[in-house]
């Protein structure tokens, strides 16, 4: 188990370096089903034991974007919400904003621990980890990859939580 976590940490370390050394330069944007690379990190979560419910979404939810930086995100995104969702079920809906914009919107709820108000902020930072990381293992890198690349896909990411109902 510690030399898995190790090696994870390298993996996330080194991702996250590269991306912020080179940006999108390494990444190949294509048409990419984002639907269909969430129905994928359910499945495999799945076979890990974990509790995850697709709402809506049942046809594709097409994105220009590095089909392989997507797939990290919704798995480091899923894997937080198993982690401190208490167990609970984590439910996920992938589907087009109702505003003009038309931009596609990725939402991952869990019912768990919830994060401080004044942690809020800080999630996303390399290495932070927050006062409940007796909870869960993790290296305080998973959110900040999230955030570079959601960033390198020009998008946003925005987190809402409240103690207690997750």
């Amino acid at each position: 188990a510690q030399a898995q976590r190790i090696s994870q940490f390298a993996s996330n370390h080194l991702q996250l370096t590269r991306l912020e050394t080179l940006g999108a330069s390494e990444m190949t944007f294509r048409r990419v089903d984002l639907a269909a690379l969430v129905r994928d990190a359910i499945e495999e979560g799945r076979l890990n034991g974990n509790a995850v419910t697709l709402e809506g979404a049942r046809g594709p939810v097409w994105v220009m974007g590095d089909s392989a930086s997507l797939a990290s995100v919704i798995r480091h995104l899923l894997e937080n919400a198993v982690k401190y969702g208490l167990g609970n079920e984590v439910n996920v809906s992938v589907a087009r904003a109702a505003d003009e914009s038309g931009d596609a919107v990725l939402k991952v709820t869990d019912r768990g621990m919830g994060i401080k108000v004044d942690e809020l902020r800080l999630v996303c930072d390399k290495f932070f980890r927050g006062k409940h990381q007796h909870v869960a293992s993790g290296d305080g890198l998973g959110l900040a990859l999230v955030r570079e690349i959601v960033l390198l896909h020009r998008g946003n990411m925005s987190l809402d939580s409240e103690v207690g109902t997750g």
